[in-house]
């Protein structure tokens, strides 16, 4: 470390390196962590967990018993060792709003912590003030609700996508309170839906038909590309948006995670076939990277995630997660802690901490080691604080110009 430090000094080095040589030494070496413990007080299997965008200080968890909580997952950061009890606890025992039954997606509004969403097998999307304790307003979806999601980037429409059982994709808009207009196409009850963060208007959802669809929002005459994982119905030198829906699949099972690279170029998809996908966007065409060892029997969605610098995928494997290099395919690292299967993991982006909640109704934190480990650098020197397999000294979406 100290060599990178001085090599900063003397202007040998991009002023950034030694930043993103930090952050991927942490993202290499989580461990599962002994002083940092997050006390779920569900007493059921927790079924989503998120971080919230604006302060990623405040963390929400779900459970199959209808109960919602929040924590402070920075409160006494300066401590050695902390158990972080809830701030509070949504019940339907103690809660009026809660929902009736189980919690299967939840997300914090994108640009405040005042505001977050929740979804539920009661057939309803609430919006909850955070303050009050109370929901702003309420959708009913007349059936089970899988999955939501709000575009934390759009300057032109406040819409939650939503994926049901009942085939259709619904767009709520939070200005209105009311389902604006919807999406058909699948066959089956839909498990995924993403928001692109190149476009304000482009959606992909994952469904249990096998299928993933794009969609621009605007448009009514259907979708804009059906994902094939043979790539069979893309040709050579025809614009994406020329192309037309056949019913393909881009999985051999049910489509349970999909995720955007936060450039928008590429899309990773997860399903029970056990495989992952790396798409490209400006073709539609599946890259055919390997991601060996995956594992997934979720019978429902499930939430992945990727690490502060987009390099590395956090993907819930059974009863433990598996991180993936996203371009190459290569397993880096294999956390295992959970006694039962993993439904979801976050990523905090300023720790480089990643936690995760599984069925067995824990969530657990994993941090970086702080000991020193020894690799051989570029220049065939043995240095230290260095993860073992680091071949780069940047992250693979940055400029190296900014």
């Amino acid at each position: 470390m100290l060599h990178y430090i001085q090599s900063r000094e003397v202007g040998d080095h991009h002023p950034k390196l030694l930043s993103s040589i930090e952050i991927l030494r942490r993202t290499y070496s989580l461990v599962l962590s002994a002083k940092r413990q997050v006390v779920a007080p569900h007493k059921a299997p927790i079924t989503c967990i998120d971080i919230d965008k604006t302060d990623a200080r405040y963390l929400l968890s779900g459970s199959t018993n209808s109960s919602v909580a929040l924590y402070d997952v920075q409160e006494k950061i300066n401590t050695d060792q902390h158990t972080f009890n809830p701030l509070f606890t949504i019940t339907k025992s103690t809660h009026k709003d809660a929902h009736k039954f189980s919690v299967s997606a939840l997300q914090w509004y994108p640009h405040d912590t005042g505001m977050f969403l929740t979804g539920g097998f009661d057939h309803f999307v609430k919006v909850w003030d955070t303050n009050q304790l109370l929901v702003a307003c309420e959708f009913d979806l007349e059936d089970k609700v899988y999955c939501l999601a709000m575009n934390s980037k759009s300057a032109h429409h406040s819409l939650v996508a939503t994926g049901t059982g009942d085939q259709k994709v619904r767009l709520c808009d939070l200005l209105s309170g009311k389902a604006s207009h919807t999406l058909i196409g699948h066959r089956e009850a839909i498990w995924a839906v993403e928001w692109s963060p190149s476009s304000d208007f482009l959606l992909v959802t994952g469904s249990v038909d096998r299928s993933i669809r794009l969609w621009d929002i605007r448009k009514a005459s259907g979708c804009l590309h059906s994902f094939n994982q043979h790539n069979e119905q893309h040709v050579d030198n025809t614009p994406l948006a020329n192309v037309v829906s056949v019913v393909s699949t881009a999985h051999n099972a049910p489509v349970t995670s999909l995720l955007f690279t936060p450039n928008g170029k590429f899309l990773i998809s997860s399903a029970n076939d056990n495989r992952i996908h790396l798409w490209d966007m400006a073709t539609g065409n599946n890259t055919l990277v390997n991601y060996p060892n995956a594992l997934n029997l979720n019978q429902r969605g499930f939430k992945m995630c990727l690490s502060a610098n987009a390099r590395f995928l956090y993907h819930p494997n059974n009863h433990s997660i598996n991180v993936y290099d996203v371009l190459t395919g290569e397993l880096v690292n294999e956390l295992t802690g959970h006694f039962e299967k993993v439904s979801s993991v976050a990523f905090h982006p300023v720790r480089q901490e990643l936690y995760s909640a599984s069925i067995d109704q824990q969530i657990l934190v994993w941090t970086p080691r702080m000991d020193e480990i020894a690799i051989v650098d570029e220049e065939g020197v043995q240095s230290k604080q260095q993860p073992t397999g680091l071949i780069e000294d940047r992250d693979m979406w940055s400029d190296e110009e900014s």
